[in-house]
């Protein structure tokens, strides 16, 4: 069957709503628990490792890291395989997209702090609607480079002993991984 997604597809229409209403937190707390489902479910697509921890205790900042650095892996990888067949037009739309994917991973390293600050009390935080909005609009945006224009599906790595691509569920989008021989 694939991979599939517990995710809620209109988490971002529900965090605007509410920041629409100036409700920072409760915006925080959606955006918190879906990033947490999207990246557990984004390390099982691209088999990312995660440490193990026996109470199952896992949060964001065990998924979301190691979810990137495997996307970054298998592009590399894909960009590689690229340029092995003297793909250079596909190389390039790879690289540009790393760059993007990177600058936007830089910008929620650097705000993340804004969710768990809005989620749990704290009398210092008062933080205005714009600010939490430009950390809402980095993930959204860091997660469309996880998802398939087509089909919404979310790119998985296929499971051989060597993978052979990445690719989302109808096959818009694919990576080769397998270098060509020389």
């Amino acid at each position: 069957t694939g991979p599939s997604s517990n995710c809620e597809h209109d988490v971002w229409n529900q965090i605007e709503s509410d920041l629409v209403r100036n409700d920072v937190p409760s915006a925080s707390a959606k955006l918190r628990r879906w990033a947490e489902a999207f990246f557990r479910d984004a390390c099982d697509c691209l088999a990312a490792s995660v440490v193990f921890q026996s109470a199952g205790a896992y949060t964001l900042g065990d998924f979301m890291p190691a979810a990137n650095a495997k996307w970054l892996k298998w592009l590399d990888e894909a960009k590689r395989t690229a340029k092995s067949y003297g793909n250079n037009t596909l190389a390039s739309g790879l690289e540009v997209e790393e760059t993007r994917f990177k600058e936007l991973r830089q910008q929620i390293s650097e705000e993340d702090w804004v969710v768990n600050a809005t989620v749990h009390y704290n009398p210092w935080t008062n933080l205005h609607v714009n600010e939490f909005r430009t950390v809402a609009q980095a993930f959204m945006q860091l997660t469309t480079h996880y998802i398939c224009t087509q089909c919404n599906g979310t790119l998985h790595v296929d499971r051989r002993v060597i993978p052979e691509s990445v690719r989302c569920k109808c096959g818009t989008k694919i990576w080769n991984l397998v270098r060509k021989k020389t």
